[in-house]
């Protein structure tokens, strides 16, 4: 949804609709007419006469969701993560949703914790770090220094500008999203990621993930190192059990 989140973005500066550099609240006038666009939209999509019309409704109306995000100052990566863990954490111990009879809605497990608590947290953590800058449309070309780094050289891949930013330290960070397809149907995954324990075991006997690819509260270096080790030593285990069968 990145992509899509700054595309739109993108949009809003060339029109000259407002974009956010920090997170704020769109103010009373502006939300109206906004409400006002989106509601032309579900409008339209009630009185759709086929599926085309419908459709054209619905991504004209993600769209004016997105815009409305890029105008607060909000990435939706983040907050569509936080809204999805919370409505597949519904799903009871055997897998599957549990309905109330009288009213049709989904009964929520023990344990289910509402996600604006987190929103809140995400959303005041963002505000809270005012030394953030955001170089859209950019990638890095070099990491400058000698014995230590002292400076980041990007550049805009929509305008060729290059510029060299002043920094002690880079973390590298490639993506969010798991590419887990190559094992889609034949390992569980929850949210895109092989389930695993921090034994590293897979629903399929004798296979073992390790690293950013499973589940896992933290995903850093040295604990995708650390499992690699405990998958390695598990998986010697399984196959000399298999030996001695």
């Amino acid at each position: 949804m990145k992509k899509e989140w700054n595309d739109v973005r993108e949009f809003h500066e060339k029109f000259g609709h407002p974009v956010a550099p920090q997170p704020r609240m769109v103010e009373r006038g502006r939300a109206l007419s906004r409400g006002k666009w989106m509601n032309e939209e579900v409008a339209e999509f009630l009185v759709a006469q086929d599926i085309y019309e419908q459709a054209d409704a619905m991504i004209d109306l993600i769209y004016f969701a997105l815009g409305t995000l890029v105008e607060m100052g909000l990435e939706a990566d983040e907050l569509f993560d936080i809204v999805q863990k919370a409505n597949m954490a519904k799903l009871w111990p055997d897998g599957k949703p549990h309905y109330n009879p009288k009213d049709g809605k989904v009964i929520k497990p023990d344990g289910w914790e509402d996600p604006a608590p987190k929103i809140k947290a995400y959303i005041d953590a963002v505000i809270a770090r005012k030394n953030i800058v955001i170089h859209y449309d950019s990638i890095p070309t070099e990491i400058v220094g000698e014995s230590t780094v002292e400076g980041l050289s990007i550049s805009n891949v929509k305008t060729g500008a290059a510029e060299t930013i002043p920094v002690s330290g880079v973390f590298v960070a490639v993506g969010l999203a798991p590419d887990n397809h190559l094992v889609e149907g034949q390992l569980e995954l929850e949210n895109g990621y092989v389930k695993a324990g921090e034994d590293c075991a897979t629903n399929l006997p004798g296979v073992f993930v390790a690293g950013d690819t499973r589940t896992k509260a933290v995903r850093q270096i040295v604990t995708a190192a650390s499992d690699g080790a405990v998958a390695a030593v598990n998986a010697s285990t399984y196959l000399s059990s298999l030996a001695a069968e």
